[in-house]
């Protein structure tokens, strides 16, 4: 199961698109996609929580790309591709990089499940 976030004109953190690949029921895997604007209502606040997260990294380093994994039951692992504003160097920051990384809140495990539980 993953969550592939991709940001099409950064820092526009509602232009872009999440795309899940999730096994379903067939026991096959399956990959969905939908625009970032179309977030179902419920799970705003989860997404905008990852928002305050990268906009509250190196102002140098913006974010391009999130995967979000699980990482047991409750928690759930995050890799951003950044990308440098001066140089265009590309950074990949992982929980080893950044502990705030590895999110346990219930809120965002909750907005993750959705998208990627069996449909």
């Amino acid at each position: 199961m993953l969550l592939h976030i991709i940001y099409n004109n950064p820092p526009d953190w509602q232009d872009g698109f999440i795309r899940t690949i999730r096994v379903g029921p067939d026991g096959w895997s399956h990959v969905d996609e939908m625009s970032i604007a179309d977030i179902p209502s419920p799970h705003d606040a989860a997404y905008e929580s990852v928002v305050a997260m990268i906009t509250g990294m190196d102002a140098l380093w913006q974010a391009q790309q999130i995967w979000v994994r699980p990482s047991g039951d409750d928690a759930l692992s995050l890799t951003i591709e950044a990308r440098h504003d001066q140089t265009g160097a590309i950074r990949m920051l992982t929980p080893a990089d950044d502990s705030t990384l590895l999110i346990t809140d219930a809120v965002a495990v909750a907005f993750f499940k959705h998208f990627t539980i069996n449909k």
